[in-house]
């Protein structure tokens, strides 16, 4: 369970509670370990509320499993943040990223992030493509806040974004991140927009549309898809940019 008390330079979900920190077998959820803001998430609930009325679900089991993404009778989503910078287009990320990390993901684990279905990404850092200045030490991992999922607790399933807008990643996958801001100062945890990822899958590559407009990306390969990125970089820092931004 991670609590992140609002404070000056915060952004992001105030908790993040895995789903079986979070699960009860008598009440489905331990609300007070939820968000203390959104305790009374009027979705959350209500979806618990449809299903046992349309028994489609019953209380009595504490046990989690992801379920296909089919079973999902709604969606509890909330408003995605937008990038206080541009994020549409290649050229945008590699221009106004603080951090461009490579790596595979070795955990992916559902709970509910401040009340909202969702993931929580971790991933194993391998190429760092540019390295963050506000970051202490070199980063080894990378925890990501991912709003696509799908799980059931018991017999209830709780699902987040559709992964048709996204992406669905695994153990296993590639995935590249464009790191805007931290959802903390000084830790590695990060909680993207939609164009900010690029993930090598085994059935192949998942890049943003926006993005994959750039001829650069006009590749077939996650290895070609960082070398591209390394090249905008190398590019980009050869030429020096108007005062204060980022070279």
């Amino acid at each position: 369970m991670l609590r992140m008390p609002r404070e000056e330079g915060f952004t992001g979900p105030t908790t993040w509670i895995s789903a079986k920190a979070a699960a009860d077998p008598d009440r489905v959820l331990k609300w007070e370990l939820l968000d203390d803001s959104n305790a009374a998430n009027p979705s959350l609930q209500g979806s618990i509320r449809d299903q046992e009325q349309a028994r489609q679900a019953t209380r009595g089991s504490a046990e989690v499993a992801n379920v296909p993404e089919s079973q999902c009778p709604s969606h509890t989503i909330t408003q995605p943040d937008t990038p206080e910078r541009p994020a549409e287009t290649f050229a945008d990320l590699v221009a106004n990223s603080i951090g461009i990390y490579a790596g595979t993901i070795t955990a992916v684990t559902p709970g509910f992030s401040s009340n909202v279905p969702s993931e929580l990404l971790t991933v194993k850092v391998e190429d760092t493509l540019r390295a963050a200045v506000d970051q202490p030490v070199p980063l080894t991992d990378l925890q990501l806040f991912y709003g696509v999922a799908h799980f059931r607790i018991g017999s209830y399933i709780f699902c987040g974004l559709s992964s048709s807008g996204w992406g669905e990643p695994q153990v296993g996958d590639q995935v590249l991140v464009f790191v805007y801001r931290w959802v903390r100062q000084g830790q590695s945890f990060v909680d993207p927009v939609e164009n900010q990822l690029v993930f090598g899958t085994k059935k192949g590559l998942y890049i943003p549309v926006p993005v994959r407009r750039d001829e650069r990306l006009h590749v077939n390969k996650f290895g070609a898809v960082v070398d591209a990125v390394r090249q905008a970089v190398r590019q980009r820092q050869a030429v020096p940019g108007p005062a204060g931004e980022r070279p």
